[in-house]
């Protein structure tokens, strides 16, 4: 893995420079191979849905935005002024999900996510009532206190828990999905819904946990390398099966459709 370095630039040219890097899509900035595939499947995800414009207000105006004016976009460009860096010190360097990850490296795989399940949910789900919750509920790097749910999303007393698959493991070629730590567990437990978003493959299953139990192989493991750093093993549970339990083509009409059952309770 690329060592993370964050770019940093003066204060007068740091919204034209993220001006610019967001009109040419540019990701110079970002060194690690892995960053640069999650860069370019936001933009593709963008382009799908038309969201160009939306995005862009997303990237100033959002979350933290509030606090930091386009530290989403700094973030998601690797482009940073010495306060900016501040801003991501102050809100997570005493997070205990680091794992020796550079604080904006961090904020960059946050931001990542927030940025998908945004859009899929708050442009498809929000007309049928679904609402953002959980410790990241307001879109804010410092971990929240004021949590109001422990799933990602809650729809009446439904709660979605999201999960973003960037390389397709759900999907039956590669058929090895992870989710880390007692996760599996505390979702059997709330009884929720499991929305896997496969972005590069234009992808998703959205299921009630119960049909993933049943229709999956689903064994404990020590440690799931994708998300192991160095010596720091992370543990999780490995799904397989995948062929038993189908995905749906990500598209805004099946995405509405899948809240609106779900709202019927006919998922």
């Amino acid at each position: 893995m690329a060592q993370f370095k964050p770019n940093i630039v003066d204060l007068d040219k740091f919204k034209p420079t993220l001006s610019c890097l967001f009109k040419n899509r540019s990701s110079e900035y970002l060194i690690d191979p892995e960053d640069v595939k999650k860069f370019n499947t936001v933009w593709s995800f963008i382009d799908k849905f038309d969201l160009e414009e939306d995005f862009r207000k997303f990237l100033s105006k959002e979350g933290d935005c509030k606090n930091f004016k386009f530290i989403f976009a700094a973030v998601f460009f690797n482009c940073h002024t010495n306060e900016s860096i501040d801003f991501i010190n102050q809100s997570i360097s005493k997070n205990s999900n680091l794992q020796d990850r550079h604080p904006c490296k961090f904020a960059f795989d946050l931001l990542f996510g927030w940025i998908l399940e945004y859009f899929i949910f708050n442009k498809f789900g929000s007309k049928f009532g679904v609402n953002k919750s959980g410790c990241d509920y307001d879109y804010s790097f410092k971990k929240g206190r004021n949590i109001n749910s422990s799933a990602d999303f809650v729809l009446g007393t439904r709660l979605i828990e999201l999960s973003v698959d960037n390389w397709g493991c759900s999907l039956p070629r590669k058929n090895a999905f992870h989710l880390r730590w007692k996760k599996w567990p505390k979702i059997l437990e709330e009884d929720m819904y499991l929305f896997i978003l496969c972005p590069n493959h234009s992808k998703y299953h959205f299921y009630h946990c119960s049909s993933y139990a049943e229709a999956l192989d689903v064994s404990y493991v020590k440690r799931i390398d994708s998300f192991s750093k160095g010596k720091e093993d992370v543990d999780g549970y490995l799904f397989k099966g995948w062929n038993k339990l189908p995905a749906r083509d990500l598209t805004p009409d099946n995405i509405s459709k899948s809240f609106n059952d779900l709202l019927n309770a006919r998922i």
